[in-house]
C-alpha cells in the first residue's frame, strides 16, 4: 500500500506503515535504501518535509521511531547506495567515493538528541542549515535546480554495535 502525495508538481510514493509518518506534505522524491531495525524494534525512518523548490528555502530533515534519548546526525552526499553497506547495526546508503564524499550537519544546533519521543528535526525555517551550504566531506554545496541531494540519519543505540542509520531519502531540487 502506498501513499501518493501531490505537492508542487512533485509526487512521493511512501510504503507500507511509514505512510503515516507523512501526515503532512512530503518531499522526498526518491526512496532510498531501507533501514534495520534498532533497539526499539522498529527501524528509523527518515523523510523530509517543505518544498523541492530551492528557491524557497523551505526543507525540514526528520526521523522518527529513534532509541529514546540518543544523540543523531544527518549526514547527506550527492550519490546513494542501494543496497546499503553493512555499518553498525544498520546500512550506510550515502556513497562515500562520489562526488563531495558524505557531509555531515555537525555545526553548533545540527547535532540532535532524540529526547522521549524519539523524533528528531533539523529545520531551513528555523536557521538550523541553509540551502546554500550543504555540506560535503571537503566543504559546502548549493542546493541546485536538477542537483539530487541524498540524506541518511545517524544515531547512537544503546546495543549491538552502538550506532545505526535510518533509511535514505532523496530530493531532486526543482
Amino acid at each position: 500500500s502506498s501513499l501518493p502525495t501531490p505537492h508542487m508538481g512533485l509526487a512521493l510514493e511512501i510504503h507500507g506503515t511509514d505512510a503515516l509518518a507523512c501526515a503532512t506534505v512530503c518531499i522526498a522524491s526518491e526512496p532510498g535504501c531501507a533501514a534495520l531495525p534498532n533497539s526499539t524494534g522498529q527501524p528509523a525512518f527518515g523523510l523530509a518535509f517543505g518544498t523541492a523548490r530551492a528557491a524557497d528555502g523551505d526543507v525540514t530533515l526528520s526521523g522518527f521511531d529513534l532509541p529514546p534519548n540518543q544523540f543523531c546526525l544527518f549526514a547527506t552526499s550527492l550519490s546513494g547506495l542501494d543496497p546499503g553497506v553493512p555499518s553498525g547495526d544498520g546500512l550506510l546508503c550515502l556513497d562515500p567515493s562520489g562526488p563531495g564524499g558524505i557531509g555531515r550537519f555537525v555545526a553548533l544546533g545540527q547535532v540532535k538528541n532524540s529526547g522521549a519521543s524519539g523524533d528528531v528535526s533539523l529545520s531551513t525555517l528555523a536557521g538550523e542549515w541553509d540551502l546554500s551550504t550543504i555540506p560535503t566531506s571537503t566543504g559546502t554545496y548549493a542546493a541546485t535546480v536538477g542537483f539530487t541531494s541524498h540524506f541518511q540519519l545517524w544515531y547512537r543505540d544503546v546495543v549491538g554495535a552502538g550506532h545505526n542509520f535510518s533509511n535514505s531519502f532523496s530530493i531532486t531540487w526543482r
